[in-house]
C-alpha cells in the first residue's frame, strides 16, 4: 500500500461527519504553525506608529500598507481569527475589503473588531466593505433583475450556480462543489449597514458612517455589489 493510500485510510472507516473534524483538526494545526512564525515576523514592527493595515488582503498587497493573510503573499502570514501581533495604538488607518463575511459571526467577528480598535491611535479610521445583501434580497423572486445580471456579467458566482435560491445562497456561504466547509474562502455571514453599524457599536467604535467609494483604495472589481463603511475609535479616552 502507497502512503497516500496508507493516510487516507482512516477517513475511508470513519464517517463524513467525522473526517471532516479530522481534517479540521490537521488544518488548524498547519494554521497555527504559520501564524506562529508571522508573530516572531511581527516583531520588527514593535515600537513602530502610524502603521496603516490592509487585513484580509489575498494576493492584492498595496502599497503603502502592511498586508495581512493568511495568503502567501502577505507581508505577514497571520490567522486574523487570532489577535495580531502588533502594538496598542499603533494604526492610524485600518481597511479590510470584503473580509468580514469570512468570520463565524459574531464571536469571531466581535472579537476581531475589538482587536482593531486596539490597533488604532485614538481618532484612527477603519474602513470596511463587505458585500451588500441588500440588494439580493431586494431582488429574490425576479430572474430579471440587476443582481443576477451583475453575477452574470462580473462572473462572481459558478456557471452551475442557476436558480435565484443557489445564487442568494452562495452568495451568503461562497461554497460550491469541491470547497471545504473549513476553506477560508467561505462566507459565513451576510451583512446590511444595520447589522455592521451595530457589530462596529459593539466594538468601540463611534462614527459608524456609510461611505463612498474611493478609487485607490477600493478595488474596482468590488465597485458594484458592496457596502461601504467607515468608523472611527474614539480620542483622548483612557482603555
Amino acid at each position: 500500500m502507497k502512503l497516500r493510500e496508507l493516510i487516507a485510510l482512516p477517513f475511508r472507516l470513519i464517517s463524513p461527519w467525522c473526517a471532516e473534524h479530522v481534517e479540521c483538526f490537521f488544518v488548524e494545526c498547519r494554521v497555527a504553525a504559520v501564524h506562529g512564525i508571522g508573530r516572531m515576523r511581527s516583531r520588527k514592527y514593535r515600537g513602530r506608529a502610524g502603521l496603516r493595515l490592509n487585513l484580509g488582503c489575498g494576493p492584492k498587497l498595496k502599497d503603502g500598507y502592511l498586508n495581512l493573510d493568511f495568503h502567501p503573499k502577505a507581508d505577514l502570514r497571520l490567522d486574523l481569527r487570532r489577535r495580531i501581533p502588533l502594538p496598542d495604538d499603533s494604526c492610524h488607518e485600518i481597511f479590510s475589503e470584503h473580509f468580514l463575511e469570512h468570520l463565524e459571526y459574531p464571536e469571531e467577528v466581535d472579537g476581531h473588531l475589538r482587536d482593531c480598535r486596539r490597533l488604532l491611535a485614538p481618532g484612527g479610521t477603519i474602513k470596511l466593505s463587505v458585500p451588500d445583501t441588500e440588494w439580493p434580497l431586494g431582488e429574490y423572486g425576479n430572474p430579471d433583475g440587476s443582481y443576477l445580471a451583475a453575477c452574470a456579467r462580473e462572473h462572481w458566482h459558478p456557471e452551475d450556480c442557476t436558480t435565484v435560491l443557489e445564487h442568494l445562497n452562495y452568495h451568503f456561504r461562497q461554497r460550491w462543489t469541491g470547497t471545504s466547509r473549513m476553506d477560508f474562502q467561505c462566507h459565513r455571514f451576510a451583512y446590511d449597514f444595520e447589522t455592521i453599524e451595530q457589530a462596529l457599536i459593539r466594538g468601540g467604535f463611534t462614527e459608524v458612517r456609510r461611505r463612498e467609494f474611493e478609487p485607490g483604495l477600493d478595488g474596482e472589481h468590488r465597485s458594484p455589489g458592496s457596502l461601504l463603511v467607515a468608523a472611527t475609535k474614539p480620542g483622548d479616552e483612557e482603555d
